[in-house]
């Protein structure tokens, strides 16, 4: 055959490093016609292509089959020879074939490495065993939402490691290696969608007011982020992979998808600032009696004696209709596993920052025990806390912790919302009367004494028809007096009561000093 045409628009091969050793590679004799088939379908096209990628192509596809051929002629030669002078010349044709082939095969490695079969297999089962678990327990314990959000999380996980696995038998398909890379980029979303509504669960729980938003705004604002940052990698994604088919730089794509993962870094890290401050307010708060210090946190996290005994003194300023709720043992370790599943789903997430900002061929993501242990096992980690921790566990099945009634606020009754409501009120004129206090003088103190009184439903010196703030503070003695701790002599002998009701003071009684 007459090879010189397609010579003329390939270039050869020549290896680049020579090994001490190595098996020569045996090819099937019966593959010589097509071998030769696909050599003349090469010259043909060579003459005739001005394209320099399709001419690149066709230099690797005549490469492999010309080392084919040449495997398969020595491999002929060794069958049938009779001297042995030629047999040098013949191994080290076959050896040079060999280094060819296996050249070609990891440039086409679209991992650029070799996939660890095992490793890969066991967190397909894994995720697998997870996946399972994850739909019997949200069908069992009727959590649709958070059942939806972790069996998607998990089921791409497994899809993902099973495409690994599969691929390890087939580096250069591009079907597998998208579909891990999609899969395994998707599913951390699921996970944080799953933590944003337990947050909002656990704010309920304790109370609106320990939260600087309220509980569905979590969900709203930072999947909405999520979304964002997925949708950027996309694109990033899909311009890398537009560039790559033209054999053109793939930088821009690869740093608009570190963009787009960074951006999710940025929202996690606010959400877990969120997540920190409803902590220290719930344990922490201006009405707690209980200092901040990071020993009595880790007592209170990881509920040790001295934490359960912290946690009972305080529960009176949580809300009442969930106290069955926040007695139960799997709910004092909540919110250390929620801040563990965080943690690990973030350290997955700055460790792809890291990774992609490398490239393609970088250092991490040609090395698998980064991938397994900082991308896998951390994601496993998060999904499998939710087993024990399973929020109908934790929770129950109680209506009003349901996302449609936490909107509407089911978790409050009418009175506790207008409770709510009265408390925001006398807080801001308890700020506005100590400022105006403050700039009272000595004689004004002399001539009129301003008692303020809290406000009983069984007072019969108030008038029933008229809203009264449920705390009364003395700007000047700075005491809180409550009028149920005070008998009705206390009113006896007491000159002229007036209810001011057209300004700020009618929530007050005045009473003229003697």
């Amino acid at each position: 055959m007459d090879l010189s045409l397609a010579n003329q628009y390939i270039t050869s091969w020549t290896p680049k490093s020579v090994p001490t050793s190595t098996s020569l590679s045996s090819i099937d004799p019966t593959a010589l016609p097509a071998l030769l088939r696909t050599i003349s379908q090469v010259a043909q096209s060579a003459a005739t292509e001005t394209n320099s990628i399709s001419l690149y192509f066709l230099s690797k596809k005549y490469r492999g089959a010309a080392a084919s051929l040449t495997i398969v002629a020595g491999e002929k030669y060794i069958a049938t020879a009779t001297r042995a002078t030629d047999l040098p010349e013949v191994t080290a044709a076959m050896f040079n074939a060999t280094l060819n082939l296996k050249s070609l095969e990891w440039s086409s490695n679209l991992y650029a490495m070799n996939l660890n079969v095992p490793a890969n297999a066991l967190f397909t089962a894994l995720f697998g065993i997870a996946l399972i678990t994850q739909i019997v327990l949200s069908f069992k314990l009727k959590a649709k939402y958070f059942g939806f959000c972790m069996s998607s999380a998990t089921l791409l996980e497994f899809i993902g490691y099973l495409a690994r696995t599969l691929a390890a038998q087939d580096t250069t398909n591009q079907s597998k290696y998208l579909c891990q890379i999609i899969c395994l980029t998707i599913a951390p979303a699921f996970v944080m969608a799953g933590i944003y509504y337990l947050l909002a669960l656990h704010i309920v729980v304790h109370g609106r007011r320990f939260s600087v938003l309220e509980p569905v705004w979590f969900s709203y604002i930072f999947i909405f982020c999520d979304t964002t940052s997925l949708f950027v990698q996309g694109i990033g994604g899909a311009y890398a992979a537009i560039m790559l088919k033209q054999f053109r730089p793939t930088a821009v794509g690869t740093h608009v998808m570190v963009g787009g993962i960074a951006f999710q870094v940025l929202s996690m890290t606010f959400f877990l600032y969120l997540n920190c401050d409803f902590i220290k307010r719930n344990y922490f708060g201006e009405d707690s009696d209980t200092p901040f210090s990071f020993s009595v946190l880790f007592r209170l996290l990881f509920n040790t004696h001295t934490g359960r005994e912290i946690k009972e003194s305080m529960d009176y300023r949580y809300n009442s209709k969930y106290k069955h709720i926040r007695s139960k043992r799997l709910f004092q370790y909540f919110p250390l596993v929620m801040l563990l599943s965080l943690v690990f789903v973030y350290v997955r997430c700055i460790y792809r920052v890291v990774e992609l900002s490398e490239g393609w061929r970088g250092y991490l993501i040609t090395h698998e025990a980064f991938v397994l242990s900082l991308d896998a096992a951390m994601i496993f980690l998060a999904c499998a806390l939710f087993i024990p921790f399973h929020p109908g566990l934790v929770f129950g099945n109680d209506e009003s912790l349901s996302l449609k009634a936490i909107l509407h606020e089911r978790d409050l009754d009418h009175e506790d919302c207008e409770s709510n409501k009265m408390k925001a009120v006398s807080r801001k004129r308890h700020t506005k009367k100590n400022k105006r206090s403050s700039r009272g003088s000595d004689t004004e103190y002399e001539e009129y004494t301003q008692t303020h009184y809290e406000v009983s439903s069984d007072n019969p010196f108030l008038d029933s028809a008229v809203e009264y703030p449920p705390m009364a503070f003395n700007p000047y003695t700075k005491e809180t007096m409550h009028v149920k701790s005070m008998s009705q002599s206390s009113y006896e002998g007491s000159n002229t009561s007036t209810l001011n009701e057209s300004d700020e003071d009618s929530f007050y009684f005045h009473t003229a000093s003697r």
